[in-house]
């Protein structure tokens, strides 16, 4: 049988909450992973604040995942091995290492067979995206104290799906575009938005509303479009988006004309029910940007520094404090 593949880019970069927000980044170099904690350290590749150096009876992993709730790595292989990481991370300044990661859990998941992603949605609850080439399938480990205490598979709507970034509940992207979230009811996998294209980085962002909350759904396509999406509505914020994160209440994306763009989150959802072109560039022209260096691409915010990280196209990494950041934080001060 013949098997077609495609390799992208990836990061894997620490999606914490201030105030124990790390801006951890994690590179795979072979039977290593380098890691750093932009909150405390710049530290350009290919050095590192830390690293994990694997056994060399294994391959290279395939995939990782920082946990938003706790300071805990997963790191995944293709044959379904899974080792956990409590990273020990310093978020203060001061002497002493920045990371001194502790190997907690290490298995292979039964079953779990051609896997390619794994991804948190809650301190105690882990899920492994794996194919038998026919459907693809999610495993979700549910721990306690670092220990698998049960297991559970669901089964995708599409194969060559995609996990998006999100807490509780698990979402996955279909090759056409199309997200569909698990029900926590009918345990079924169902439609609730569409970004009309493939979205390697996609990131789900959850804002209280009038009626309760609401999961707007953003990603970024190959073509250099920014989508937002939520259930039948879908827009566009930019067409030459290089990169993005959400971090301290902002979508903040990269262009090709270099500049860093700041959306407000809260804009979003008046963007999606916007029928009038007119209020909709209004809007984009009240979006607060900066210029950065040609070529820049954003690696990671780390909003309890107010600061957002970049790295060149020679290599080296910038960390600059953008003026939205620095008025969140104050504002946050003035109202406590």
């Amino acid at each position: 049988s013949l098997i077609q593949r495609s390799y992208s880019w990836d990061t894997f970069t620490s999606p914490s909450k201030p105030p124990v927000d790390s801006g951890a980044v994690a590179v795979f170099d072979g039977t290593k992973i380098l890691l750093t904690p932009f909150r405390v350290q710049n530290v350009p590749p290919p050095m590192s604040a830390a690293h994990i150096t694997f056994s060399s009876t294994h391959r290279a992993p395939v995939h990782a995942s920082f946990s938003a709730d706790s300071d805990t790595l997963a790191v995944l292989w293709e044959n379904g091995y899974v080792e956990l990481w409590n990273l020990q991370t310093r978020l203060q300044g001061g002497r002493g290492k920045a990371m001194d990661p502790t190997n907690v859990w290490t298995g292979s998941v039964d079953n779990v067979k051609n896997a390619r992603q794994i991804h948190w949605t809650s301190s105690s609850t882990l899920h492994i995206l794996w194919t038998d080439y026919i459907a693809d399938h999610v495993t979700s480990l549910q721990l306690e104290d670092n220990k698998v205490k049960g297991l559970a598979t669901t089964s995708l709507p599409s194969i060559n799906s995609r996990l998006v970034a999100t807490t509780n509940p698990l979402a996955s992207q279909i090759p056409s575009g199309e997200i569909y979230r698990l029900d926590s009811e009918t345990q079924k996998m169902l439609p609730v938005a569409n970004f009309q294209e493939f979205c390697l980085q996609s990131q789900a962002i959850t804002e209280p509303s009038s009626e309760g909350e609401e999961t707007i759904y953003v990603g970024l396509g190959r073509s250099g479009k920014l989508h937002i999406s939520k259930d039948d509505a879908h827009h566009i914020l930019a067409t030459n988006v290089t990169s993005f994160t959400v971090a301290s209440g902002f979508v903040i994306f990269n262009t090709t004309a270099h500049e860093a763009q700041f959306v407000p989150v809260s804009s979003l959802g008046p963007l999606l029910t916007s029928s009038h072109d007119t209020e909709t560039k209004q809007e984009k022209t009240q979006w607060e940007t900066r210029r950065v260096e040609r070529g820049s691409r954003i690696v990671v915010a780390v909003p309890s520094a107010m600061s957002l990280v970049l790295q060149m196209p020679r290599g080296n990494l910038e960390t600059i404090n953008p003026r939205p950041l620095v008025m969140e934080v104050v504002k946050q001060d003035i109202n406590a």
